[in-house]
C-alpha cells in the first residue's frame, strides 16, 4: 500500500549550464518529516558502447555530456537505495544545440525501493553538451522495503543511430550516355532500384518503335556495393534506305539489302542495373549478379512500296516483350530469345539472345533480358525481376502480357511519357533512378 498525503514540495537543486535550464525536483508524499537521505534516489551509471562514462554530478541527480559526434546512445542506470520511499521517476534532458533530438526511454515509471532501473537516450541530429536530470515523486510505504538491492535488467529499446548522412528519399539520377555509369552506396541501408527501357527507331509518325519498359524493386545493400547501370539507347529510325545502328545496350541493327524501298528502324536498348559491369548480353554466366531489367522496344521499318509491312514495332514488355502485329516477330521471354515468324532468308529473320535483340533488313528487335525477334518490324524484349534479392517488385509495360508471380510481376500500361515516370513506358533514350529508402 502507499501512502499520498500530499505535503509541500521541496526543490532539491536547480542547474543551469548556459541554455534552457534543466531542474532537479523532488516531490514529496506522505507523513512526518522527510529528508533527502530517506529517499535517495539517483544516477548510479551511465555507460556509452558499454564504458563507464564519468559524468554523474556530485549529488547523483544529474549527468552532462558533451558529444562530439552526430548521434550517439548513451545507456544510464537510476537506482533507488530508499527504504521507505518508492518514487515515480521523470528524466528531463536539455541541450546547448536547438537542433537536437534527445529520445528517451525513461519516463513516469515508478521505481520501487530498493530497485535499480536501466534506461537509454538516444541524442540525434547534432553535437553539443547535454544536461539530463532526475524528477521525482516519492511515496511513502505502508512497509519498509528489505536490505537487498534487486537490480533490472538493461532495458532494450529499438533506439538506432542513424549513419547516413543522405536523408530517406534521397535519389541519384541515370540518363543515357552510350557507357555504363557506376553507383557506390554510401550508406548501408534500403534503396529504391527504378529502370526504364528505350524506344525503338521509328519510319515515321505512324509507323513508330516499341516503347520501353519499366521495372521497379527494392532492395537492401551494405555500405560500399558497387552497382553498374546501363541506361538502354534509343533505336534509330529516319525513313531513309540506310543503316541503323542498334540503341546501346542490346538494341537491335537494322541494315538495307539491294531493295532500295526497305527503310530502316533499330531497336531500342534495354536498361540494367547489376553487381558486374557488363553490357546485359555478356552477362548470361552471371545471372546472378543481374538485379533489374527494363526491356527496349522493337524498331518500326518499312518497305516504301510496300504498305502493309507498315505496322509499329511493338513495345518492351515485363514477363514477354509485345508481338508484332500479325505475328511478324515474338517478344523474348524469360527464358528465351524472341523470334521471326518463318521465312526463307535468314536476313529478314535474324537471331535474337540473351541481353539483345535480333538484327535484319527491315528493322532491329528490342534488348532485353532476352531480346526480341525481327521481322519488317520488330518486337521488344523481356523486363527482369527475379533476383531474389530485390523486394516489392514489379514490371510495367505498354498494353503487354501480365503475370502475378512474384518474380515475373507485370502490370500493363496505356501511359507513355518522354519523361521518367513511375508506372509508365518510356520514349526515347532510357533512364535510371536509385533511392535511398532508409537504413
Amino acid at each position: 500500500m502507499i501512502k499520498k498525503i500530499i505535503i509541500p514540495m521541496i526543490v532539491i537543486l536547480f542547474m543551469s549550464i548556459g541554455y534552457a535550464a534543466v531542474s532537479n525536483t523532488l516531490y514529496l508524499e506522505g507523513k512526518g518529516i522527510v529528508t533527502q537521505a530517506d529517499i535517495n534516489v539517483r544516477f548510479s551509471r551511465v555507460q556509452l558502447n558499454e564504458e563507464e562514462l564519468q559524468v554523474i554530478s556530485d549529488d547523483g541527480m544529474s549527468f552532462s555530456y558533451t558529444s562530439i559526434d552526430n548521434c550517439i546512445i548513451l545507456e544510464y542506470e537510476i537506482v533507488n537505495e530508499s527504504f521507505q520511499y518508492d518514487a515515480e521517476v521523470t528524466l528531463n534532458c536539455a541541450s546547448d544545440n536547438e537542433e537536437v533530438i534527445l529520445t528517451n526511454s525513461f519516463s513516469d515509471q515508478l521505481l520501487k525501493a530498493r530497485t535499480s532501473r536501466w534506461g537509454t537516450i538516444k541524442i540525434d541530429k547534432g553535437k553539443g553538451t547535454h544536461l539530463c536530470s532526475l524528477e521525482i515523486k516519492a511515496h511513502e510505504r505502508e512497509e519498509v522495503a528489505s536490505d537487498e538491492l534487486v537490480a533490472e535488467a538493461k532495458e532494450k529499446t529499438d533506439f538506432k543511430c542513424r549513419v547516413c548522412t543522405y536523408s530517406d528519399g534521397y535519389t541519384w539520377t541515370y540518363a543515357y550516355t552510350n557507357t555504363s555509369q557506376t553507383f557506390k552506396t554510401p550508406c548501408d541501408g534500403n534503396y529504391k532500384l527504378e529502370v526504364w527501357g528505350a524506344q525503338g527507331g521509328s519510319y515515321n509518325s505512324s509507323v513508330i518503335g516499341g516503347y520501353g519498359a519499366y521495372a521497379v524493386g527494392d532492395i537492401s545493400l551494405t555500405k560500399g556495393t558497387p552497382l553498374y547501370i546501363y541506361v538502354g539507347g534509343a533505336g534509330s529510325g529516319n525513313g531513309n534506305h540506310v543503316y541503323q545502328a542498334g540503341g546501346f545496350n542490346g538494341g537491335g541493327n537494322a541494315s538495307p539489302d539491294a531493295d532500295s524501298n526497305t527503310r530502316q528502324a533499330s531497336g531500342g536498348g534495354a536498361t540494367h542495373i547489376s553487381l558486374r559491369n557488363a553490357l546485359l548480353r555478356n552477362l548470361a554466366s552471371y545471372k546472378s549478379d543481374i538485379l533489374i531489367v527494363a526491356a527496349g522496344g522493337g524498331g518500326g521499318g518499312n518497305n516504301a512500296a510496300t504498305s502493309y509491312l507498315g505496322v509499329p514495332g511493338s513495345a518492351g514488355g515485363g514477363i514477354a516483350g509485345n508481338t508484332v502485329s500479325g505475328n511478324l516477330a515474338y517478344g523474348g521471354t524469360q527464358t528465351s530469345p524472341g523470334y521471326a515468324m518463318s521465312c526463307s532468308d535468314a536476313n529478314y529473320c535474324g537471331t535474337a539472345g540473351f541481353g539483345i535483340g535480333a538484327s535484319c533488313v527491315y528493322s532491329g528487335g528490342g534488348g532485353g533480358l532476352y531480346g526480341g525477334g525481327c521481322r519488317a518490324s520488330s518486337a521488344g524484349g523481356s523486363s527482369y525481376i527475379g533476383n531474389p534479392l530485390l523486394k516489392n517488385k514489379v514490371m510495367v509495360c505498354y498494353q503487354c502480357m501480365t503475370s502475378n508471380d512474384a518474380s515475373t510481376k507485370t502490370v500493363s500500361t496505356g501511359n507513355v511519357s518522354a519523361n521518367a515516370i513511375v508506372n509508365t513506358a518510356k520514349l526515347g533514350d532510357g533512364y535510371a533512378r536509385i533511392t535511398y529508402l532508409s537504413e
